[in-house]
């Protein structure tokens, strides 16, 4: 586990992030993929602690698509674990 406050060796393995769905925590997750030929990781599973607010989704997605960062395929996979939760309650 590594925090995204930290400078990271790339590494050619696939990564579990695991962040808040705040502006700041998007931000970080985005610039390590600022360097379109040699990305952070060569796959992106992407996990939020609760739901992204809606003002975030235009953040999210510009920054993504600026990126080129994969989502829709392979490399990316993505997860709201407090909908889980709440779905395990029930």
């Amino acid at each position: 586990m590594e925090s995204l406050l930290l400078q990271r060796e790339k590494l050619d393995m696939p990564a579990i992030y695991f962040i808040e769905p705040s502006e700041e925590s998007v931000r970080m997750f985005i610039e390590d993929y600022k360097d379109k030929s040699k990305p952070q990781y060569s796959a992106i599973h992407l996990f939020f602690s609760t739901r992204m607010f809606p003002r975030l989704l235009p953040f999210f997605r510009k920054g993504v698509m600026a990126r080129r960062i994969r989502l829709n395929d392979t490399p990316c996979s993505s997860l709201c674990l407090a909908y889980l939760h709440w779905m395990s309650q029930n």
